[in-house]
């Protein structure tokens, strides 16, 4: 298990296989009870950086598939749903050219494919913000290349797992500052 804790400003992880197009990004998702009312996480996708990808977040109430361009958040699809802390799910969003479905639990969310073509290609990274402690397993991309994790071995906790590298202002080094 990966585990990140979010403050106002996201905490992020990148998932450690370079850019990527087409294909489906799978991520194992619970978010502990310690964390506060409007915790938000989940995972980015065709990621160029932190003003510029795509967003798959869910919330305590809600799933929403945003674009994020030049930092500006658009809301591309959204639905109510209930997400409890404490309970494991399987989020993932299969993408195909500028055509995207997500599901949660294998169950599919979106009854038509979202469609857009700001971003073409990019990196994962996993986000946890607005006091969300969240814990990640069993990361998959399945495409033209196939990648997976799980983190059942060898990791010490508040630590990026080998090969992993952190992005947020919460991970300065100390004595930097904001």
């Amino acid at each position: 298990v990966a585990s990140a804790t979010g403050s106002a400003n996201p905490s992020r992880q990148v998932v450690p296989m370079g850019s990527v197009t087409d294909g489906t990004v799978s991520v194992a998702i619970r978010v502990r009870p310690t964390s506060s009312p409007g915790w938000k996480t989940g995972f980015a996708f065709r990621y160029h950086d932190d003003q510029n990808h795509y967003l798959l977040q869910m919330s305590e109430t809600q799933l929403q598939l945003i674009r994020i361009v030049e930092g500006t958040a658009t809301s591309l699809w959204s639905t109510a749903m209930t997400f409890d802390t404490n309970t494991w799910y399987r989020v993932e969003v299969a993408v195909s050219g500028p055509l995207f479905t997500v599901s949660v639990d294998s169950v599919l969310k979106t009854l038509t494919p979202v469609s857009d073509e700001t971003f073409a290609h990019g990196q994962i990274v996993l986000t946890a913000r607005d006091a969300a402690a969240v814990d990640f397993d069993t990361i998959a991309f399945t495409g033209l290349v196939s990648f997976s994790w799980n983190f059942d071995s060898g990791e010490t906790p508040g630590v990026p797992a080998r090969g992993w590298r952190r992005l947020g202002t919460d991970d300065l080094p100390s004595g930097a500052t904001r």
